[in-house]
């Protein structure tokens, strides 16, 4: 046996098993001790090292009981650490309130002080193909070494959870799986101690390398796992372990379940520790529940928002559009495309100015060719219904600083200076969600991939990343975007109707979408003498191009008044198409 001096520190290494899962990035998991062992810490791999002739440290699987002796030892060495595993006795273990009877149960050796008898090393069997290949060994530091060969070995205690199987039914057999070793003898004597059948003995097992490899152990293990109708996943009430829970459950599928709430223990050896045997019962048989992926809500999960009765959200400007989309909500992804002038830019400061003024509601915007001054000055000039943008139109100075003042806390304008991209203004929006602004305004939003190698990969990275922003946290995005000219017919600049197909990207566009609207106008409207038409000329024309939330279209005029600014809907001028 080994002797009773512990061994340090004294460097480390890249860990094989973490490296061939693709982890280990940094090369530095696999722990290097002063007598020739080696451990990880983050998948529980053990090994051996040595520094070769050229100075180099080179790992080697595990096949002893690492000593300091030299690395490379022969066979027969193995053989009989191997034996002398074996003819170790079985204790108890009083630090961990397991028992002999459930140590026995699972074949479980110890080494003892020569001294006080005291445990110093504990020895859990590992199994291949059916027979004892090896023995992991944990020291009282909690660092493991390994005695034969215990790679890529079954689950731990998978023996006695065959023998188990002899006296379930076969309808109703259920696995029992934990973290660690320590917690699988505790799920096993809490289950038996609780039981009212003297007769009838759990199936437990644990994972044979650490949570972060549980996947890897389910799928190498179906075999075994296709006796059992159910599978209570036991591992530990922390991220990795709720991590390694839904990584097992991707691989189990419908017959695994997790265990109960476990009133703020780690683990169950925690449980068993704390004297609650009753708990662990309870957690893994009584209270578990068949395990749902996050992403996934059951209609129990979701029946108060279910009988929730559907309401009108905000008004927008225009009428004819409230009605049709039963109101302006947040969690949106809205679109809007136009030919260059037509209109996008008043259609955007009409509805912040009435979001503001009517709603009481903030709004961030992100015009990307309008410096921000301009941007707030548009909108006070909706509100005051004054050109303020204008030179040759005189107005009361009082009056703009009133109706500025009034915006105050309403508006936050992104100053585009240096201006980077996308990443910034997810950021910003994310930080002026905090301060309560639900509606944002990103104007165009084309101009974020003008500089993009791959602009379709990039429109569909950043729309997919916008959609999943309107949900998490629960903001609406208006977003324009410049459009294709039409392959035929009249253009947009005259009055040609818009194309979901016609804008720039549209594919991610409408994928993502919960709105798409277009606008046109004919800009070079004429009367029947060749005269230029002014009044046609300064009205639009409103479509909404899809609607994913009801399917309804609309199509509706918007007038222009130089002398107010406003840009609204005509009483009366709803018409369906």
């Amino acid at each position: 046996m080994r002797d009773n001096k512990r061994s340090t520190i004294v460097g480390d290494t890249a860990c094989p098993a973490c490296r061939e899962m693709g982890g280990d990035a940094t090369g530095n998991h696999l722990i290097l001790f002063d007598d020739g062992g080696a451990y990880c810490n983050r998948c529980e791999h053990v090994a051996s090292w040595h520094v070769d002739q050229h100075g180099e440290t080179t790992v080697a699987e595990p096949n002893s009981v690492h000593t300091s002796m030299d690395s490379e030892q022969d066979d027969s060495y193995m053989i009989s650490k191997m034996e002398d595993v074996v003819s170790l006795p079985t204790m108890g273990i009083p630090a961990r309130n397991i028992s002999i009877d459930t140590n026995q149960v699972y074949g479980v050796k110890m080494s003892v002080s020569p001294t006080d008898r005291s445990i110093q090393d504990i020895y859990f069997p590992e199994y291949k193909d059916r027979q004892l290949t090896g023995y992991k060994m944990r020291t009282p530091e909690k660092k493991f070494f390994a005695v034969g060969d215990t790679k890529n070995c079954e689950f731990f205690g998978i023996h006695t959870a065959r023998e188990a199987l002899k006296s379930l039914p076969k309808n109703s057999r259920t696995l029992y799986i934990t973290e660690g070793e320590i917690d699988c003898l505790s799920v096993y004597q809490a289950l038996c101690s609780e039981s009212t059948n003297a007769n009838a003995f759990p199936a437990v097992v644990s994972l044979p390398a650490g949570s972060a490899h549980a996947a890897k152990a389910m799928s190498q293990n179906m075999e075994f796992l296709s006796e059992f109708t159910k599978v209570v996943l036991c591992f530990d009430k922390d991220e990795p372990g709720l991590d390694a829970t839904a990584d097992a459950a991707r691989v189990i599928g419908s017959k695994a379940y997790e265990w109960g709430d476990v009133g703020g223990f780690k683990d169950a050896n925690d449980i068993l520790l704390a004297g609650q045997a009753a708990k662990i019962k309870e957690a893994v048989v009584l209270n578990c529940v068949q395990y749902m992926p996050a992403g996934i809500a059951t209609v129990d999960d979701l029946l108060i928002d279910i009988l929730k009765k559907p309401t009108y959200g905000l008004s927008y400007p225009w009428p004819s559009l409230t009605e049709t989309t039963f109101g302006l909500k947040r969690g949106l992804l809205i679109g809007i495309g136009a030919g260059v002038g037509i209109g996008k830019t008043d259609w955007f400061s009409q509805l912040s100015a009435h979001l503001m003024q009517e709603h009481n509601e903030p709004v961030g915007l992100f015009k990307l060719e309008e410096p921000p001054a301009k941007s707030i000055k548009t909108i006070a000039g909706k509100i005051a219904k004054i050109p303020f943008h204008r030179p040759d139109m005189p107005y009361d100075e009082q009056i703009l600083i009133d109706t500025v003042e009034s915006l105050r806390g309403k508006v936050y304008a992104y100053n585009h200076f240096g201006f980077k991209g996308w990443a910034d203004i997810k950021r910003d929006i994310r930080t002026l969600s905090g301060y309560g602004v639900g509606y944002f305004i990103v104007d165009p939003l084309t101009a974020l991939i003008a500089q993009e190698d791959n602009e379709y990969k990039a429109l569909n990275s950043m729309m997919e990343e916008m959609a999943a922003l309107t949900q998490e946290l629960n903001v609406t995005i208006f977003y324009s975007s410049h459009l294709n000219i039409p392959s035929k017919g009249l253009s947009h600049e005259e009055g040609g109707d818009v194309k979901e197909a016609q804008f720039t990207g549209s594919r991610a566009m409408i994928r993502w979408s919960h709105y798409i609207f277009g606008i046109s106008r004919n800009k070079n409207a004429l009367t029947s003498d060749g005269e230029p038409d002014l009044e046609a000329r300064n009205i639009s024309y409103f479509q909404l191009l899809k609607d994913r939330e009801y399917g309804r279209t609309c199509r509706f005029p918007i007038s222009y008044n130089a002398d107010t600014t406003e840009y609204l809907e005509p009483v009366s001028s709803s018409e369906d198409f």
